[in-house]
């Protein structure tokens, strides 16, 4: 009989990822406020919130994949989102049993410990919670921070290559903003093995996983390179950029080595 799994944020980018893959070995139940365009086999959909106080306790879950959060780019009208949320771990914690794996997804962005957004102050807030939660109910906690994963064959609307892709197929000018950050990202297929390897572990220690491309790469660098594929006529111009007003647990650091040809 296949284990059964808790995936939260199923239809999101991430969620759905996941649960396309973990269906061969697992049973999967998905929850999210929005439903999924496609259906599968051994496949269960709740169409409700994490803190929906409705929502029903499941038993016997082998493991919690905890992908929903709000989106990065949120609107001022969901900063609320956020608390919500962070009720929303509780109904999640009702979950967990002693033997019950738990993965949480943060965000590599939490080391900023100047100037947080509120997505970063989320994430740091979740995994504090999570982690005393652990020390009292003694079940595997495991937090993934990984930098921007994407991956060329699961397209992703809001991250620089579609961006690029997009303005570049129209053959329209890219306008970037001067000494703008560099860009850190990983292949979405190298979250997907870290997860197995946790699923299959019998006994693993809860840890923190920080996943990070050994090299960061400019949008400047990935702009040319989309274009000499593409063979796009446009061009790149630089804008000057607006000032803006602005408990221990084992942790490790996966670096990968992923080059612009792999996405």
């Amino acid at each position: 009989m296949k284990k059964k799994i808790l995936v939260t944020g199923s239809t999101g980018y991430l969620g759905s990822y996941l649960v396309k893959r973990l269906l061969d070995n697992y049973n999967v139940i998905g929850l999210d406020i929005v439903k999924p365009k496609k259906k599968y086999k051994n496949y269960t959909f709740i169409n409700k919130k994490i803190s929906d106080i409705s929502l029903p306790k499941i038993k016997n879950l082998f493991a919690i994949i905890h992908c929903g959060t709000v989106s990065r780019n949120y609107s001022k009208t969901e900063q609320l989102n956020f608390f919500d949320d962070l009720f929303g771990l509780s109904s999640l914690s009702k979950m967990i049993e002693k033997n019950t794996k738990f993965i949480f997804f943060s965000t590599n962005d939490i080391h900023k410990s100047k100037n947080q957004t509120s997505y970063q102050k989320f994430k740091s807030l979740s995994e504090e919670y999570l982690i005393n939660l652990q020390i009292k109910k003694k079940f595997i906690l495991n937090i993934i921070r990984p930098s921007t994963f994407y991956s060329k064959d699961y397209p992703k609307k809001n991250i620089a290559f579609d961006k690029i892709k997009k303005i570049q197929s129209l053959n329209k000018n890219f306008y970037l903003v001067k000494n703008a950050p560099k860009l850190n990202i990983i292949n979405i297929d190298h979250i997907y093995i870290l997860i197995t390897k946790l699923l299959e572990i019998k006994k693993n220690n809860s840890t923190i996983f920080n996943l990070l491309n050994k090299k960061s790469y400019s949008y400047k660098n990935i702009f040319y390179y989309l274009k000499k594929k593409s063979g796009s006529k446009s061009k790149l111009f630089f804008i000057k950029s607006k000032k803006s007003k602005l408990m221990k647990i084992k942790e490790k650091s996966i670096i990968l080595n992923d080059k612009l040809d792999s996405f």
